[in-house]
């Protein structure tokens, strides 16, 4: 170098944004080159930024810088916007349920989330009942009924900020429709099933359905009546009636119903010196432990039944029955003397003589 330093012709190299700059020293003799004289690189001069691309509450938006000195561009992006829920509702507000009959023949309703506004950043909810042994739901929104009760289902935004709930009341799948005369599809049975339910007096088969068109038996009878006095604890502890088996779950109330005189079992016949354990109670039998119960009252009637002889044990009790319209009869004139009583007519009984 030292040899033809005079004749080095220097080039001066400016630094950019990404490369050094530096001053280039060239032979014009010979062509050798070196450098020196290094500057660091500029490093980019971003701009404010421009936004390229709207942010939406589906998708991100974009937002492009440009290098103000050598125009090279970068982007950033911009977070999708956040769009609160203002309300939540579900349809419907409240439902009726009939219960599952099995698990092949499950009954269910589909509830809907209806969150505003539309565009709300989430559009996700979380499920609950109150009681799942009642209804249950899942994370769609599909409720089941399984026994009679009643459940809230609750729907609440992931943020939990909002909630919305639907009251559901099931019935027992065979006793359907409604109590109101107008309906048509009224049946008379219907307040009396849920009355009877709702006071314990009976929750039906496994709380699931009723039966109302099965006979009643006579301790199945003699235990509602027990339950609608308010299940008195009887003073005697062991029963008379060779049938009653303590361990059964009408024992107390035959307890009761025998030291209350509302039943002494049959005292002739083939079942003398029983209660009359699974066999069906008879329309007569019934109204005469209604009678008895509420402790033989007075009455005034002329109403008579083409079936109702006077002497009978049950005479008073049917007259008094039907002044009392616990039961009006049938049609033909006759009460039903001898006649079995099925489920759906023993509550109703029952809650005839409650309004009284």
């Amino acid at each position: 170098k030292k040899d033809h330093i005079h004749e080095y012709v220097d080039f001066v190299i400016d630094p950019t944004c990404t490369d050094q700059g530096y001053t280039s020293h060239k032979c014009a003799k010979c062509g050798d080159e070196y450098q020196d004289t290094f500057v660091p690189a500029l490093g980019h001069d971003w701009d404010e930024g421009v936004i390229t691309k709207e942010a939406t509450a589906e998708e991100d938006g974009v937002l492009t810088y440009t290098c103000r000195r050598c125009q090279e561009t970068k982007t950033e992006v911009i977070p999708k916007l956040v769009i609160h829920v203002e309300s939540l509702t579900l349809e419907p507000a409240q439902a009726e349920m009939a219960t599952s009959k099995s698990q092949d023949e499950l009954s269910t309703l589909q509830l809907q989330a209806k969150i505003l506004p539309e565009t709300a950043s989430n559009q996700n909810v979380k499920w609950a009942s109150s009681n799942e042994d009642v209804a249950a739901v899942d994370q769609n929104g599909l409720v089941t009924a399984y026994t009679y009760g009643k459940a809230v289902i609750t729907a609440v935004t992931e943020d939990g900020e909002k909630n919305a709930s639907c009251q559901i009341q099931t019935r027992y799948y065979d006793v359907t429709g409604s109590a109101d005369r107008t309906d048509p599809d009224y049946k008379y049975y219907f307040a009396p099933v849920y009355w009877a339910a709702d006071s314990g007096i009976t929750k039906g088969y496994d709380n699931i359905y009723f039966g109302p068109d099965e006979n009643c038996l006579r301790e199945q009878m003699i235990t509602f009546l027990w339950r609608q006095a308010g299940q008195p604890e009887p003073k005697i502890t062991r029963c008379p009636l060779r049938d009653a088996v303590k361990e059964k779950y009408y024992y107390k109330a035959i307890l009761w119903a025998y030291e209350n005189g509302i039943t002494k079992g049959y005292s002739s016949g083939p079942h003398k010196g029983t209660f009359g354990v699974g066999l069906t109670v008879s329309r007569e039998d019934t109204v005469t432990f209604l009678y008895r119960m509420a402790g033989k009252p007075a009455y005034k009637t002329t109403k008579s039944f083409t079936d109702v002889e006077k002497g009978k044990y049950y005479y008073d009790a049917i007259r008094w029955a039907a002044q009392n319209k616990i039961t009006n009869g049938y049609e033909d004139g006759s009460f039903g003397v001898g006649k079995d009583v099925l489920r759906k007519d023993i509550v109703t009984f029952l809650y005839r003589y409650e309004g009284l």
